[in-house]
């Protein structure tokens, strides 16, 4: 693997732990983040059999160490997903609670949210 590839790496491994570190994440940011990331690994699946020995332990720290803070990211953008559903959930209930509303369009609530 090539150092700037290496620091490639190091970036995003940076890059990674400043996102878990941020309160509110952006769409676009998370999008960014994901295609970065998987061009990152993209270029590494057809560089893995020209790495040394001495390069190989490098990546494969690096990759250890992202794939601990992706799962610590992943697992944060589903209990975001879950507290978004029970939410819609929690409006759909509440718009039904009422009479005459409309079931097509969607209520103040569910546009706020």
């Amino acid at each position: 693997m090539s150092r700037s590839a290496r620091e490639e790496l190091e970036r995003l491994l940076q890059e990674s732990l400043g996102l878990l570190r941020e309160t509110d994440w952006d769409l676009g940011q998370l999008q960014q983040w994901g295609a970065r990331r998987e061009e990152i690994f993209a270029r590494l699946r057809g560089a893995e059999f020209s790495l040394g020995a001495s390069e190989r332990a490098a990546t494969q720290s690096l990759i250890a160490e992202i794939l601990k803070i992706d799962a610590k990211i992943l697992a944060r953008l589903e209990d975001q997903c879950c507290d978004l559903r029970q939410k819609i959930n929690a409006t759909d209930r509440l718009r039904r609670s009422y009479p005459g509303a409309s079931f097509h369009a969607p209520s103040l609530i569910q546009r706020a949210i």
